[in-house]
């Protein structure tokens, strides 16, 4: 989660805490999720250390959903492009924007599965209910 986007995350991080997910994230959102009192898996950015990365966790299949939001540094922005493109690469829904994240988060926690993701030329056309 980008800087500027942490204080409109608290809640969505508190919903998914609450729901009892999974949580894994880098090393500052990681810290805000641990000062809310909730368990997460830290994972390094990308490969700095020879421990797996958020990469690899994406890659192995560990993750069912990422939200990253970009920051405009250039070394987290390539960070956040390099997460983006791994998502993409394995089918993993991202979440690029806090207000996408948190109705999407809400029908997870709410048990709703019946929400439909389209391109957005589908939902122009009239093609999607």
């Amino acid at each position: 989660i980008a800087e500027q986007d942490k204080a409109a995350a608290l809640a969505l991080m508190r919903q998914l805490g609450d729901a009892g997910y999974e949580l894994h994230a880098t090393q500052g959102t990681a810290a805000l999720i641990r000062g809310l009192g909730y368990d997460v898996t830290e994972q390094p950015k990308r490969e700095r250390t020879g421990d797996p990365d958020v990469i690899d966790l994406i890659r192995s299949g560990g993750v069912d959903v990422v939200i990253n939001t970009p920051e405009q540094t250039s070394a987290t922005l390539r960070d956040g492009f390099h997460i983006r493109r791994a998502a993409a690469e394995q089918r993993i829904p991202c979440f690029t924007s806090i207000d996408t994240a948190r109705h999407a988060v809400g029908a997870m926690v709410a048990g709703r599965e019946d929400y439909h993701v389209a391109p957005m030329a589908d939902y122009l056309a009239g093609a999607v209910a």
